[in-house]
């Protein structure tokens, strides 16, 4: 995960990544995203992201800031969270908080558990758009589960790594808790502070009968950049 997975060798970090997003009968389109960690001391991190939507609703995408409190002697993280995305061309735009806690049983494992908040509003762009009152706003629950499956938990150069998310909130971007998103990340390690990323991710979006709903394909290709 780019912006709320901790890294025990870097206090600082940036990511960029380029994803296609496809849902067939709801959405085409190509997000260029931005995610950083700055470490604010001994205890807390700030975590910053943004994207931009550069096809179908064109323009700023999602603006996000997370503060990261650290427990290590209980190899656990809080995270405290708040989200703006924006749908231009639809006129939507959905507030949303998060809080939940990261728990690092093992050095290739991390589970998150939380609850969230969003209001969407469909009143257009304007100041209206940053209202956190909706007859739309609902709570739910958070997850996250990740297992690096392949590799060292920190790569040396040269080295390759993969891990499987299962997950309902990752990179600041949040669904709802029966949408089960499942993703592969493959890592290769370019340089000690570099490396390359994937990801591939499909999703169960619903259950109709005994049919599953598996129309939704995410491809990503990440940069990532400890220091």
């Amino acid at each position: 995960m780019a912006s709320d997975t901790p890294r025990p060798n870097a206090s600082h970090g940036h990511e960029f990544w380029l994803v296609s997003h496809q849902e067939l009968g709801v959405a085409s389109s190509l997000l260029l995203n931005y995610f950083g960690r700055f470490d604010l001391g001994a205890r807390v991190d700030l975590l910053v992201g943004g994207g931009l939507s550069l096809f179908q609703n064109w323009g700023p995408a999602l603006l996000g800031i997370t503060a990261d409190v650290k427990f290590d002697e209980i190899a656990s993280h809080f995270y405290f969270g708040i989200q703006h995305e924006r749908w231009p061309d639809w006129g939507v735009t959905e507030n949303r908080a998060v809080a939940y806690w990261e728990f690092r049983p093992l050095s290739t494992v991390s589970l998150s558990f939380g609850y969230s908040y969003r209001a969407p509003q469909f009143n257009g762009m304007g100041i209206q758009s940053l209202a956190w009152v909706s007859s739309t706003a609902e709570w739910g629950p958070l997850y996250r589960f990740q297992w690096r499956f392949f590799g060292s938990p920190h790569l040396e150069s040269g080295a390759l790594g993969a891990s499987v998310l299962i997950w309902n909130y990752d990179r600041m971007r949040l669904e709802t808790f029966d949408n089960f998103h499942f993703s592969i990340i493959p890592e290769y390690r370019v340089a000690p502070t570099v490396s390359i990323q994937g990801m591939a991710t499909t999703a169960v979006k619903g259950f109709s009968g005994a049919v599953v709903s598996w129309d939704q394909v995410n491809l990503g290709l990440g940069l990532k950049y400890d220091f």
